[in-house]
């Protein structure tokens, strides 16, 4: 998610770019009620001004994983302190156009010790959902590629599953006017991919699993009301 809760140290995490000259990364580090907030800056990390990471906590090492797109660079890893210090920045996947600003996701599949990231390819003819599979060290990373729609979509979201160990890759389809939702199931490494259609949903989707179920919200196109489909882990049986 873009935002994630140390439950440990009882603090709200959230990363921004906010400075369009510089595009630094900042570490946000608040308190529960979103007061009382503490900046970090990641000098190393840059990013587009405006749009935010994903954020994940690698609870086996105690540590702050943030991914985010830089257009030219690729797909960019911090791994840091849950303090927001002593941040270590990583190339997960280097190109131009490998990776899309605001549609990106992170998980982490802490019993393998893997990082999951997933973002929409733009670098070849036609585009893509790229999954990349990397150390918990943001290192040692390959890629492969999920089935994608027929039509135009975009927003890209990533839930992992650990009890089923199923991720789940929601995107949103004809997005400037709502469209059909599409889920693409698969094992965590990748494997045994299937895309599904839930129905009509709007221009943006999130998704994530919640007590062994995957649930996904939309946003209703032009202030229609939001959607919320709630389905098994593999999106095979789902209800709105």
């Amino acid at each position: 998610g873009y935002a994630v809760l140390d439950d440990a140290g009882q603090k709200l995490l959230f990363g921004w770019f906010p400075d369009s000259n510089t595009r630094v990364l900042s570490i946000f580090r608040c308190g529960t009620d979103g007061l009382d907030c503490a900046r970090t800056e990641v000098p190393a990390f840059l990013g587009t001004a405006g749009s935010g990471p994903s954020l994940a906590i690698d609870h086996v090492n105690s540590k702050l994983l943030l991914t985010a797109c830089d257009d030219q660079q690729g797909v960019r890893a911090a791994r840091c302190a849950l303090d927001g210090s002593g941040c270590v920045v990583t190339t997960l996947r280097a190109g131009a156009r490998v990776c899309e600003d605001y549609s990106h996701g992170l998980a982490l599949d802490e019993a393998s010790q893997k990082l999951l990231h997933v973002t929409l390819d733009d670098s070849g003819s036609a585009r893509r959902i790229a999954l990349t599979r990397c150390s918990l060290q943001a290192t040692n990373c390959s890629t492969s590629f999920l089935p994608t729609p027929t039509e135009f979509f975009s927003n890209a979201s990533l839930a992992f599953d650990p009890a089923s160990r199923k991720l789940a890759v929601s995107v949103a389809t004809n997005s400037s006017e709502g469209g059909p939702l599409r889920v693409i199931s698969a094992e965590a490494d990748g494997s045994n991919a299937i895309m599904r259609e839930l129905g009509y949903a709007g221009y943006s989707a999130i998704a994530q699993y919640i007590a062994g179920e995957l649930v996904v919200t939309t946003s209703g196109p032009f202030g229609a009301s939001p959607s919320l489909f709630r389905c098994d882990p593999t999106a095979a049986s789902c209800t709105k």
